[in-house]
């Protein structure tokens, strides 16, 4: 005669209740800590990765535009800063 194992659900040992803002950005654990630190320092690769190519472009071709529809150099003032273009349409 065959027994069948009476199973029952059994809750896991710990459940976490916190939000996501709680328990991932505002965590004190280390292992949570070094993931943030992950996430954060890929994401500063990749901007400063598309930075050094903008550059890099800018040295190799003055005075053209951006491929993919980036501003043209000559809205940019020798400050740095983008001037919102002042032709009106009257």
């Amino acid at each position: 005669m065959t027994t069948v194992a009476a199973t029952s659900h059994v809750a896991h040992a710990h459940h976490d209740d916190r939000s996501f803002v709680r328990k991932y950005i505002f965590s004190t654990d280390h292992k949570i800590i070094g993931i943030q630190f992950l996430f954060v320092s890929l994401f500063f690769l990749l901007v400063g990765g598309l930075l050094a190519m903008q550059m890099r472009w800018q040295l190799g071709f003055p005075g053209k535009p951006m491929p993919g529809g980036g501003s043209s150099p000559t809205r940019w003032r020798r400050a740095g800063c983008c001037c919102p273009s002042t032709t009106s349409s009257s």
